[in-house]
C-alpha cells in the first residue's frame, strides 16, 4: 500500500483472519472489531457501496496478482510492482520487493541489470 491508500482486512468479510501488516514507514491505522463495524456499514447505503466498492478493488488487484505469478516471468511481474509501485521503489527494501513478485534478491538484481542494460 501506497499513502493514501486505502485497506480493509479480511476481518471483515470472513469469520477468521490469517492476516498480518508490515509497515515500513510511519503510518495512520485505525483498529476496530469487525462484528460491530460490518452493521454499521451495512445500515447505511453510502457506506455500504464504498463497502462493496473497496471489496471490488480488492478483488480486482488480486485477481492481477493471481494472474501474474501464473502467466507472468518474474521481469513482466516486475515492470508490473514498477507500474504500481514506482514512484514508491526506492523507499522500498529491495528483499521486500523481491518478496512481493516471488523471486529472491538476487533475481531482483539481475533483473534490474538486464532492464538498465536495454
Amino acid at each position: 500500500m501506497l499513502e493514501g491508500d486505502f485497506l480493509i482486512g479480511e476481518s471483515l468479510f470472513s469469520a477468521t483472519s490469517t492476516e498480518s501488516f508490515s509497515a515500513i514507514e510511519d503510518l495512520h491505522c485505525l483498529r476496530f472489531a469487525a462484528a460491530q463495524m460490518k452493521p454499521i456499514l451495512m445500515a447505511d447505503a453510502a457506506l455500504t457501496q464504498l463497502y462493496i466498492a473497496v471489496l471490488e478493488d480488492t478483488l480486482r488487484y488480486k485477481m492481477r496478482r493471481e494472474y501474474g505469478f501464473q502467466n507472468l516471468d518474474a521481469a513482466a511481474r516486475y515492470q508490473e510492482f514498477r507500474a504500481l509501485f514506482g514512484k514508491a521503489e526506492a523507499r522500498i527494501p529491495q528483499n521486500q520487493i523481491a518478496s512481493y513478485i516471488g523471486i529472491t534478491k538476487e533475481s531482483l538484481s539481475r533483473i534490474r541489470k538486464n532492464l538498465a542494460s536495454r
